[in-house]
């Protein structure tokens, strides 16, 4: 027999959102999609990868000149990989290399030599224009609906990623490529935020740990599409046509947020939804309140005004408070240095000694490690842990550094290094997205911790620029095979240094106001809950 008991969507959620079948269920209809975002962000692996290359032209032997200038033989122009203006000759086309690609966009529109930093710049817009997506996009998904918005993500990854592989030169590839970036925002942080609204708020860091699964999930597919599909467009074709798919059965598959159809007055289709949750997970259902939802909404609209208010008139005394100052500054330098050292690691794969399909693999499986690790680690604690991690995964770029350029023969050993400091990204940024959620007060902590990720999106910019530098050093005194590993590692050792100065927030209550966190520096030990119901682990 039904509970009549009339009751507040969150307190519907406390009774009926403890994972059960209806959670899981759900977790299983978005493991897909969310792997394919990941194969749409980190597909460059393979459709950017460079291939030998040489001039197709014959150039007739020049013998020396008199005035000394460097001369050219024949031969020459048959290597791979030397640029004709190089030795102030011209070239009409290139011939690649197809022995591990049948082709990619490098040789599909001949971006070597003189055109060798497009790939680079693509990559550069790639990340930046998830900067304001992702301010956009967050109020597009709270104004249209979870479900709304993810289905429109699923139609927009899917065209575009179909437009992408039938681009007709550079420029229309880097049109497509920079707009894929919108709807892998959009369907992840939908299918994160439908997730955790449908759990109650002490679990939800446990269903969507088992979320950031997929991320790691589409790493490890994209190696075997990738060594199956040799052809840049059918692979871009392969991974974007499912989209379609999951569009039409996740209309079925997915029901919209409770919590967002509650919030939008909807209590009639908000308590179905409940009720089929309950029915589910085989638990009584309940009967929420549509006549308290209404002084609640006008209650929640005072207090947003309240709280835009008093964040306005309150941005002077942040400025003044050097402890708030100096949490930010160190909070955002992590997010620069990890969102830098994760994006150059991952786009960089294919520079990486060793067969590039099995060097994605294995980054992939180290995901799983990552996420594993903080899983288990978090419970006890924030501080240490990152500090461990950033230290210990800098200290193993450095150690990639010096193995390229002292002993690149050992290719395993340059592997290994170089994954310790990805295991290390991964699970870092998992910890720092909830410590810095944890270190500001409630009235200023979304703020604070958007100026922080702004400026981890800046370093994923700068990431490719990074990767690149070694390609335009000619100064052969200057090791630039230690450059790309070397950067990442030292910003990840100064970001775990400057972590030491942060205050331990597990098992704390949470700061409330300004007024709090300047003047009480020792917190309470219980815990509120809101960290929890806070969280929501994302992928880089």
């Amino acid at each position: 027999m039904a509970n009549t008991e009339r009751r507040t969507i969150n307190e519907a959620l406390l009774a009926v959102g403890e994972p059960g079948k209806y959670q899981l269920l759900l977790l299983l209809f978005i493991f897909v999609p969310g792997a394919l975002t990941a194969m749409q962000t980190l597909v460059v692996v393979f459709s950017q990868a460079g291939m030998g290359y040489r001039c197709q032209d014959e150039f007739p032997a020049l013998n020396s000149t008199t005035d000394g200038n460097t001369t050219l033989n024949s031969s020459m122009m048959l290597e791979y990989n030397k640029c004709p203006e190089d030795v102030g000759l011209q070239c009409s086309g290139f011939t690649y290399n197809s022995t591990v690609f049948t082709s990619t966009i490098i040789s599909e529109f001949d971006l070597v030599c003189g055109r060798s930093w497009i790939p680079t710049y693509i990559n550069v817009f790639y990340m930046l224009i998830r900067l304001p997506a992702g301010l956009v996009l967050g109020q597009f998904i709270d104004r249209l609906g979870r479900k709304k918005a993810v289905l429109i993500g699923l139609f927009l990854q899917g065209a575009i990623g179909v437009a992408s592989a039938y681009s007709v030169n550079v420029e229309m590839y880097t049109v497509f490529r920079t707009l894929s970036a919108i709807p892998v925002i959009a369907i992840w942080d939908s299918l994160a935020t439908l997730l955790s609204e449908v759990t109650t708020p002490h679990k939800r860091p446990h269903i969507l740990m088992g979320m950031i699964f997929a991320w790691g999930t589409g790493i490890v597919a994209l190696s075997p599409f990738g060594y199956l599909i040799r052809d840049w467009r059918t692979l871009q074709m392969a991974i974007s046509v499912p989209s379609f798919i999951f569009l039409i059965a996740g209309y079925w598959m997915y029901d919209e947020s409770p919590h967002w159809l509650y919030s939008q007055g909807k209590y009639k289709e908000a308590q179905l939804v409940v009720d089929k949750i309950a029915r589910w997970n085989r638990i009584p259902s309940f009967q929420m309140s549509s006549a308290d939802p209404a002084a609640d909404g006008d209650k929640s609209e005072e207090i947003q005004d309240s709280g835009e208010s008093s964040l306005k008139n309150s941005c002077g005394r942040i400025i003044k408070s050097k402890t708030l100052m100096a949490i930010l500054a160190v909070c955002a330098f992590s997010w620069l240095a990890t969102n830098m050292g994760y994006t150059g690691l991952a786009f960089g794969l294919g520079s990486l000694a060793g067969d590039v399909y099995l060097n994605n693999l294995i980054s992939g499986v180290t995901e799983f490690f990552a996420y594993c690790i903080c899983f288990l680690v978090i419970p006890g604690g924030r501080k240490l842990i990152f500090v461990i991690l950033m230290i210990v995964g800098g200290l193993g770029l450095v150690s990639s550094a010096v193995v390229l350029d002292f002993a690149n023969h050992l290719t395993w050993l340059v592997i290994l290094t170089t994954m310790i400091g990805r295991l290390s990204l991964a699970a870092g940024w998992q910890i720092q997205y909830l410590w810095c959620l944890e270190l500001f007060p409630t009235t200023i902590r979304l703020t604070m911790v958007q100026i922080s990720m702004m400026t981890g999106h800046i370093g994923s910019a700068v990431a490719p620029i990074i990767n690149d530098l070694p390609k335009h050093i000619t100064n052969p005194t200057i090791r630039k095979n230690m450059i790309s590993p070397s950067v990442y590692g030292v910003l990840l050792i100064v970001s775990g240094l400057l972590a030491i100065y942060l205050p331990e927030t597990n098992n704390k209550a949470l700061p409330v106001s300004l007024d709090s966190e300047m003047t009480d520096t020792k917190r309470g030990t219980q815990d509120t809950g809101e960290s929890a119901e806070k969280l929501s682990f994302s992928a880089m």
